[in-house]
């Protein structure tokens, strides 16, 4: 069994209009965002063995705070310029070519392309993908290779909005 979890990146910041889009942090709601749902995954004790991430300063860094969570496991990081709008057919191919010793992969991107990845791969459509919202999925395969279209059962879809911890005033 292979599980992939699909993180879109916490809220970022747009007060700094000179920045190229690749370079926008994090708000600071998107860090306390983050964190609440890293720890609302280690409760459920759901963890990676890998987490692939977009290059994107905001993606990176949301990887970071959920692997700063995860602290004491031995978890493998990796960022791939595949990650950052390259679509959904090029993310399920960096998704066949994972190495078959991790069974559990985070993946961190940005919208469109995160929501249309968790459709194809659940068949469940959603075209809402809130920041942060992190989606579960279930392939009963041995080998990455196997993941494919339709595949994946969905076992969770949250985002920070749905926590009992969020409060829309902040």
């Amino acid at each position: 069994m292979k599980k992939l979890t699909l993180i879109r990146h916490a809220k970022s910041s747009w007060d700094d209009q000179s920045l190229a889009d690749i370079d926008r942090p994090l708000k600071k709601r998107g860090v306390r965002d983050a964190r609440e749902m890293s720890r609302h995954l280690q409760e459920q004790e759901v963890f990676p063995d890998l987490i692939l991430s977009s290059p994107a300063k905001r993606a990176f860094q949301t990887a970071s705070i959920f692997l700063e969570t995860f602290e004491g496991k031995d978890i493998d990081v990796q960022r791939n310029n595949g990650l950052y709008f390259e679509g959904a057919k090029e993310m399920i191919s960096i998704i066949r070519n994972i190495k078959d010793a991790y069974s559990s992969v985070f993946l961190f991107s940005h919208m469109p392309d995160i929501a249309g990845l968790f459709s194809d791969l659940s068949g469940n459509f959603t075209y809402e993908y809130p920041t942060c919202a992190v989606g579960h999925l279930v392939f009963e395969v041995d080998e990455w290779q196997q993941v494919g279209i339709g595949k994946g059962k969905s076992q969770f879809f949250l985002y920070p909005k749905m926590m009992p911890w969020h409060s829309s005033s902040r």
